[in-house]
């Protein structure tokens, strides 16, 4: 595996990268067509098929022998290492000038995520962290504060649409009762969990993709939330927090009961 100052000289390059990218992305926001997917209700711009090649090429050679997924072309998700790379995630927002979206990447290797980007174009914000160096947002390190008690605290859930739905409507109706405040983002706050826009990042999403979570995963870790993947009858949940909050938002999760 790369060595820390490897990964943290890797990840400098690649901010320079992802701030390009971005920046070609935010050029065309005032006048991109939206393009169905095939899928129902899934869309597609041209914006994210040329930002993903323009991603593949500026990341190939970085690190030798790496494989590419993007969420446009495919690609191999095998290999040592993988970069997996979402060209602009909240596609929706952006093709409907909804102020939401980000150019977001990951590099990992044995498929554990060791490297993130998350870049919102819209504020110049570029959240950066590697295995063992820390998590930063413009350079200025983060490092995660003590969450307030489950009933002061936010909450920011990734819902998906209506697979599963009694068990996603029990569990939701379960953490609103305890908490102070939930948001349903699908995803497009989770990165303000470090900077204390939310305390507590959930996934009851059964359709989330790594390309959606990868980056946010080694940015959490790094950042010192904790970060744990796990299931409940079945159903696959990700839930970031932190000590207390963590495990009393884990339990009602394991506890919660289809209607």
């Amino acid at each position: 595996m790369l060595t820390q100052d490897e990964l943290l000289i890797l990840q400098k390059k690649v901010e320079i990268i992802a701030r390009n990218a971005g920046q070609f992305v935010l050029s065309r926001w005032s006048d991109v067509l939206p393009q169905s997917k095939g899928v129902e209700g899934d869309i597609v711009t041209e914006v994210d098929a040329k930002v993903e090649e323009q991603l593949k090429h500026a990341l190939s050679g970085l690190v030798d022998g790496a494989y590419f997924f993007g969420e446009e072309s495919g690609g191999e998700l095998d290999g040592e290492y993988l970069w997996i790379i979402d060209p602009i995630d909240g596609t929706k927002n952006f093709a409907h000038k909804m102020p939401a979206f980000y150019v977001q990447f990951a590099l990992l290797y044995k498929k554990n995520p060791i490297l993130g980007i998350v870049y919102t174009p819209l504020g110049d914000q570029m959240f950066s962290a590697s295995y063992g160096n820390g998590c930063y947002l413009n350079s200025v390190r983060i490092d995660a504060s003590e969450l307030p008690p489950i009933n002061k605290s936010m909450i920011d859930i990734d819902f998906g649409g209506t697979e599963l739905l009694d068990w996603k409507i029990n569990t939701l109706k379960k953490l609103a009762n305890e908490v102070y405040r939930v948001r349903i983002s699908a995803g497009m706050f989770a990165v303000y969990l470090l900077t204390g826009g939310t305390h507590a990042f959930v996934v009851i999403n059964p359709t989330t993709k790594l390309w959606d979570q990868a980056p946010r995963i080694i940015l959490f870790q790094e950042a010192g939330f904790e970060v744990e993947q796990f299931e409940v009858d079945g159903h696959k949940v990700i839930l970031a927090s932190k000590g207390e909050l963590f495990l009393k938002l884990k339990e009602i999760i394991i506890n919660t009961v289809a209607l």
